[in-house]
């Protein structure tokens, strides 16, 4: 019988998204969840994803749980119903009846961040001897006010004294940040995000294509971002740039930014908020450069890992980043762009430095994608979550 690892988390797919017509879920989130999933079938594992976000109506109460695919992964839908407290409420009981009726004494359980709604079955599986392992995403921020960010510092405090005493981490610096006796660092599954971008051959189109995508907001390099191509825009550089930024962003602030930029010749701004996946990924091939600019003022520079940079130099960009957390132990001079500091002329003459230097950024490119192939392959991440958590 195959190793059986339960992976709760807040995942959809495309195909769940057009039928209710919106995105149910974050791409971060499903490239992690997924990606990881995927790596551990390869490795001989067969993972289960309980979904937490995919609205139930009132009658599949009184039926068995809705199972799909994803890829080939199986995908549980638990019940989930009403919103905000309502909704936590009733998504813990169903994942409580879901542990009850399905878990095994020899599965292991893995929990996507520190959400209150896990509070009832990890307490459950705490009694019964099989203690979940956290996955800390995003760890819980000091300087993050209201109920949010106090609800998250409650939570997880809670969810940490109830299952188990190992973590996975999305960065070894959240480890370290936490003081965390045991855990593993998982950036993110490369293979998974690099299917069909093998021959991908960047800087060959006249304009150099900048990518900037995620969630952007100040703390993650919205206005270093602006202000460099504010900067670009006024200089003699003898290259054109043109600039997309996809995600999850304020329309209306980037907007006006961009009415702005786009009177320039040399420069130009898009915005393509929440594309669907095969959108972005068409979007993601005619890419030059992938920006990664969270900020070390920040603390979610150090609670959180930027996991695009894994996803933009599998798809073959040049990563472009900030040097924040474990970025410097992935990448270097030799096979990206680390910005030594957060000043928006490094960064506009970076980007500068790549158009007028095609044939050695096309290198640092491949360097970069060969380097995250290696290092968060399928093979590997598979492996050692396996190992890990059955240990």
């Amino acid at each position: 019988m195959k190793l059986r690892i339960i992976y709760v988390a807040p995942v959809s797919n495309d195909e769940i998204n057009r039928l209710w017509g919106v995105r149910l879920d974050a791409p971060a989130v499903r490239n992690k969840v997924l990606g990881v999933c995927h790596a551990l079938k390869l490795s001989g594992a067969a993972p289960v994803i309980v979904s937490t976000v995919v609205p139930s109506r009132v009658r599949q109460l009184f039926q068995p749980a809705r199972v799909h695919k994803a890829g080939e992964i199986d995908v549980v839908e638990a019940f989930t119903f009403g919103r905000r407290v309502w909704k936590r409420l009733i998504v813990g009981l169903s994942l409580l009846v879901y542990a009850m009726r399905s878990i095994r004494s020899e599965d292991r359980v893995i929990l996507y961040n520190f959400f209150p709604e896990y509070t009832l079955v990890a307490l459950y599986l705490r009694l019964v001897g099989l203690p979940a392992i956290i996955d800390i995403e995003d760890a819980p921020r000091t300087d993050e006010d209201g109920l949010r960010g106090f609800s998250n510092r409650v939570s997880f405090s809670v969810l940490r004294r109830i299952c188990a005493s190992k973590y996975i981490t999305a960065s070894a610096s959240i480890g370290r940040s936490l003081r965390l006796e045991e855990f593993l660092p998982v950036y993110g599954v490369s293979s998974y995000l690099a299917a069909n971008y093998e021959t991908k051959r960047g800087f060959v189109q006249e304009d150099v294509r900048v990518l900037f995508g995620g969630g952007i907001h100040p703390e993650t390099g919205r206005e270093l971002f602006l202000d460099a191509i504010k900067l670009l825009s006024k200089r003699e550089t003898g290259a054109r740039f043109e600039f997309v930024v996809s995600g999850r962003f304020d329309e209306d602030h980037l907007s006006k930014a961009a009415a702005k930029i786009n009177r320039s010749a040399t420069v130009s701004l898009s915005l393509r908020p929440n594309l669907p996946l095969d959108e972005y990924r068409a979007l993601a091939t005619s890419m030059d450069i992938g920006l990664s600019l969270k900020l070390s003022v920040s603390q979610i520079g150090v609670t959180t890992f930027p996991s695009k940079i894994i996803e933009i130099a599998a798809m073959g960009m040049l990563v472009c980043a900030t040097a924040v957390g474990d970025v410097p132990l992935l990448f270097n001079a030799k096979n990206a762009i680390v910005l030594k500091s957060e000043d928006p002329a490094e960064l506009a003459s970076a980007l500068v430095w790549a158009a007028t230097h095609r044939d050695d950024a096309r290198r640092l490119a491949a360097e970069g994608r060969k380097t995250v192939l290696r290092d968060c392959s399928s093979e590997v991440v598979g492996r050692k979550v396996i190992d890990f958590v059955f240990e």
